[in-house]
């Protein structure tokens, strides 16, 4: 609540006055620095796209000052957004993988990987609950793409890396074996 409320006060403060109370040789400086911040789409997400500002350095320390010129406190957003952070660092290189069988030879698999690192429903969940949400894109990711071009490939299985384990399903979504990487 406090990020938006920044936000709301980003956009309608006076950017004159504010750049030169925060220091700001330039006013268009400050207006990057509002336009990154207004456009962000939550605190977490700001926090991990990142932002570089040659007058206050990083982004949580460009946040405290703003929030320290409009009296806010957000200390406690940024902690549930390092949280949020850190559990969308464990996804970074998880990925599901089409398996395929050719009729003729390619040169690079034509079906895309899903990157699991953007699927935010995975996170803070058992990992039951996980596999089953996999198995629900696999579900889907091979109904969008089983007839794309049935004549040169189809689709065969799916690899699947997860948490340190590679786990290999067939097309309907059923695992059928995992090992430790």
């Amino acid at each position: 609540m406090v990020f938006k409320t920044l936000q709301e006060r980003l956009k309608a403060a006076d950017t004159k006055v504010l750049s030169k109370k925060l220091g700001y040789a330039k006013e268009q400086n400050l207006l990057r620095v509002i336009r990154s911040i207004v456009e962000a789409k939550s605190l977490s997400r700001f926090l991990y796209k990142g932002y570089f500002d040659w007058l206050y350095g990083g982004s949580r320390d460009l946040l405290c000052v703003l929030c320290s010129h409009f009296e806010l406190d957000i200390a406690d957003e940024i902690k549930d957004a390092n949280v949020f952070n850190e559990e969308c660092d464990r996804y970074r290189s998880n990925y599901i993988s089409a398996n395929i069988s050719t009729k003729c030879r390619l040169w690079a698999n034509p079906v895309p990987c899903i990157n699991l690192h953007d699927v935010e429903h995975l996170y803070f969940k058992e990992l039951d609950e996980q596999l089953s949400i996999i198995s629900d894109l696999i579900k889907g990711h091979y109904e969008r793409h089983k007839d794309h071009a049935p004549h040169i490939y189809k689709i065969a299985s799916y690899s699947v890396r997860f948490l340190g384990v590679y786990y290999l399903y067939d097309i309907n979504g059923v695992m059928q074996k995992s090992q430790l990487l």
